[in-house]
């Protein structure tokens, strides 16, 4: 597990580039943090990093549920869950009534998903997990993990040697 802590914009967004050049297809990352604290901004760093044009425009899909870019070296797949009808199990059946569940996780793509804890059942058998915290113009505080499976261990790694000693963690 990786945390970092004092993170202005400026690093969370490297940091979030940084991991979206490690992904692959069929990568997940699933955002947490409460309303605020940059998941969506943490997203549009994935998609930096998974070489979108920079003019592209990674926005919260949370009335859409769901927004693809291409343009990158991967479909980059932005998952909004937060206003799914209920939790849990009705959470789920809802995913799969709009037919989101496909892109957790997409064969061809990467895909970064908000408010996963939402629907633990949608929840791949591998992902990653990056947890946010702080608001505003406060520093974040980062976590990332691995949940399960080899290869998202390999990703929280590769950010661990690109982040070794960082100030305050």
């Amino acid at each position: 597990m990786l945390v970092l802590e004092d993170l202005d914009a400026a690093a969370v967004r490297a940091v979030a580039a940084a991991l979206g050049a490690e992904l692959r297809a069929g990568d997940v990352v699933a955002l947490a943090g409460e309303i605020g604290a940059g998941k969506t901004f943490f997203a549009g760093g994935l998609g930096a990093g998974l070489g979108l044009p920079p003019d592209a425009r990674v926005t919260s899909p949370t009335f859409t549920f769901l927004n693809v870019h291409l343009g990158g070296r991967l479909p980059f797949y932005h998952l909004d869950l937060y206003r799914l009808p209920g939790e849990g199990a009705a959470a789920l059946a809802a995913l799969r009534a709009l037919g989101l569940d496909e892109q957790l996780p997409a064969e061809n793509g990467a895909t970064a998903v908000e408010w996963l804890e939402r629907c633990p059942g949608a929840a791949p058998a591998a992902y990653l997990r990056v947890t946010l915290a702080g608001a505003g113009d406060a520093p974040r505080r980062l976590c990332v993990e691995a949940v399960g499976g080899e290869a998202a261990a390999a990703r929280v790694a590769a950010l661990e040697r690109r982040y070794p000693r960082h100030p305050g963690s």
